[in-house]
């Protein structure tokens, strides 16, 4: 038998000779072939003409499962990965293959197992929790239906009606991921994050990246300033620094959500530096615990959507001042971002 493991995955492991600049903390396990779904970004879609052999920008091989098993056992018990992450392709087969692949990992370590999946109802997350799983994440991957429609297919507020039932029933223990930049506008993102937030599903941030052989391969990424923003409101609202009320059809931009100067409440200069604080928590990969997807959506040579590691303050500050939320002069200059 043989595993589908990421190629970051392989070099943590020790099963290739590969040395990513970092490593994930997450060992990430594709389970299935030949997705049924048609979703525009991603190369693993029914209709797209990109290699099979990629998801997102990172590229996956299989190595011999015993190997695999022992490799990771030994990794967990030495703490160079923290958790497993089965990424599930939809397909007929695709529920009792995840079932598989959580029952015989979980025979060899007990180290912490959460499932990307395309499960459709209330008793098979049941099963899955019942059998060891941690956590389970439905994807929804984008921010409003008429986006979804278009990119995806037709189930928006179903999935979503899915996913608040999931984590009322399995409380703390739900993820789903949202990709920025396939069209939705960022009040679309704050509001959908906020919702998600008062339900207590944990939110997975990750940066369109066009593939080569996808529908979207010649669209953009979306710029870091959005990108950042998107960050900050998340980071905030997980915090309970701020509260989106009663906005749905105003015309107001995510800047509103952020406090001016002059609020007795709560300032935008005390927000700034509650980010700093926080030693950039804010701008770090999002989503389940102790997963850092290095370089999903970025080649190393980048400045990370979702940095894979604590940023430095420099890091932190720069990335603070790209959101273009917050007016700061002299952090511009202590950087050398301006030339007065």
């Amino acid at each position: 038998m043989k595993l589908n493991i990421s190629s970051g995955t392989a070099s943590v492991l020790g099963l290739s000779p590969n040395k990513p600049k970092t490593d994930p903390t997450t060992a990430y396990i594709m389970v299935g072939q030949n997705c049924r779904n048609s979703c525009l970004f991603c190369p693993q879609g029914l209709m797209n003409a990109s290699k099979k052999e990629f998801l997102s920008r990172v590229d996956w091989n299989f190595y011999d499962e015993k190997e695999v098993l022992e490799k990771l056992s030994l990794a967990y018990l030495n703490r160079k990965v923290k958790r497993v992450c089965l990424q599930v392709v939809d397909t007929k087969e695709s529920y009792t293959q995840t079932l598989d692949a959580l029952q015989t990992i979980k025979k060899v370590s007990p180290i912490p197992i959460c499932t990307s999946s395309p499960i459709k109802t209330i008793s098979d997350a049941k099963v899955l929790f019942e059998k060891g799983l941690d956590r389970l994440c439905i994807s929804l991957d984008t921010a409003s239906n008429n986006v979804y429609n278009r990119v995806k297919g037709y189930g928006f507020l179903e999935k979503i009606n899915f996913l608040l039932d999931l984590s009322k029933n399995f409380p703390n223990k739900i993820t789903t991921h949202l990709i920025v930049g396939l069209g939705e506008s960022e009040m679309d993102l704050a509001e959908l994050i906020h919702l998600l937030n008062q339900h207590h599903i944990q939110v997975a941030l990750f940066a369109f990246t066009p593939i080569q052989g996808t529908p979207m391969e010649n669209n953009s990424q979306p710029s870091i300033n959005c990108y950042r923003r998107i960050q900050i409101i998340h980071y905030l609202l997980q915090e309970n620094k701020i509260h989106i009320n009663n906005i749905l059809h105003e015309k107001r931009t995510i800047k509103d959500f952020i406090p001016s100067q002059n609020n007795s409440q709560i300032t935008s200069e005390g927000l700034k530096n509650f980010i700093l604080e926080s030693k950039g928590k804010a701008f770090m990969t999002s989503g389940c615990p102790d997963c850092n997807r290095p370089y999903y959506n970025e080649t190393p040579l980048q400045v990370p959507y979702n940095y894979p590691y604590w940023p430095s303050e420099d890091e932190v500050r720069k990335a603070i001042l790209s959101s273009k939320l917050f007016n700061d002069h002299d952090m511009e200059v202590e950087l050398g971002l301006t030339s007065t």
